[in-house]
């Protein structure tokens, strides 16, 4: 792009030897080409920079490693599994980078299906099951968040929070609400298939519940226990609600978001139950779990 930009000073500065009667013009060409060529460093080395700033190679031997890490303290063979769905929740994408060079990935902890052991590949029965674990890595595999599964979440999403592009909160109830729906999943073990926001899924997930703790008549049983429960919490809506400052009395820019969901335990005698997880948006768009009342 600066071919033709040279090629005019230098023949401006061959005309303007020939008739002053300076001998120097090839001089003044060469400090020309000198400062085009630094100009060129200025433009052109940022973007080299940022280039190398991910790098598959350290980013594979940090997954490497986490998952040693994870197996040795769970007891099974474990894989890290990418979930770009939740990463789009949180992390900003760079402007001229494809998705492969996001900033941070997210995986899920997995257990294995197939894994070897001093050269014997075995099979796990039952294998491939997922954790509600999740663990952040920066593209180079320098950086490592610790999220839901592991005692650091919130203290490991907060540093998250000051380290990498994250999407910040624009004040609206639906960028807060996003917020803790992507805490709920990440870092609470609260899944989104468990989260009760219409009647209509409530109904189904309860029938589900009988259904696989082995009941033939599950969907009169999940009519039967909905309605007993209705009775006796008139005010329960399947919904979230949000409440912010000042109402709460908390520290401006807080929020306080409420998710309901099922609780329904497949072992034992155990009845289903709804349960509300409250979660503190502070202004900083780190969460807080607070107890339920």
């Amino acid at each position: 792009m600066y071919g033709k930009p040279y090629r005019g000073f230098e023949s401006l500065s061959l005309r303007h030897g020939l008739a002053m009667g300076y001998t120097n013009g090839w001089a003044e060409m060469g400090m020309k080409n000198l400062c085009l060529g630094l100009i060129c460093l200025i433009c052109l080395c940022p973007a080299t920079a940022n280039a190398q700033d991910c790098s598959p190679g350290g980013l594979q031997r940090k997954i490497d490693d986490v998952e040693h890490e994870l197996r040795a303290k769970m007891g099974v063979p474990v894989r890290l599994h990418r979930v770009e769905e939740l990463e789009d929740q949180i992390f900003t994408p760079k402007v001229s980078a494809s998705a492969d060079e996001a900033r941070v990935h997210l995986y899920q902890v997995e257990t294995r299906t197939f894994y070897w052991d001093r050269g014997v590949l075995l099979e796990i029965s039952g294998g491939g099951g997922k954790y509600s674990s999740y663990v952040a890595i920066s593209c180079d595999g320098s950086h490592v968040y610790r999220l839901g599964g592991f005692s650091e979440a919130e203290a490991d999403f907060t540093r998250l929070l000051r380290e990498q592009d994250v999407i910040a909160l624009s004040g609206t109830s639906q960028s807060v609400e996003k917020r803790a729906f992507f805490c709920a999943n990440a870092l609470y073990e609260v899944s989104s298939s468990m989260w009760l926001l219409d009647e209509d899924k409530l109904r189904l997930d309860l029938a589900g519940h009988f259904l696989d703790v082995g009941k033939d008549d599950a969907f009169a049983l999940a009519d039967r226990w909905w309605k007993s429960y209705r009775a006796s919490h008139p005010e329960f809506k399947a919904r979230t609600t949000i409440t912010g400052p000042p109402s709460t009395g908390s520290t401006p820019g807080d929020f306080i978001v409420a998710v309901p969901y099922l609780w329904a335990p497949l072992e034992g005698s155990s009845d289903p139950q709804i349960r509300e997880l409250r979660i503190q948006i502070k202004a900083d768009g780190s969460c807080h779990r607070l107890e339920s009342h």
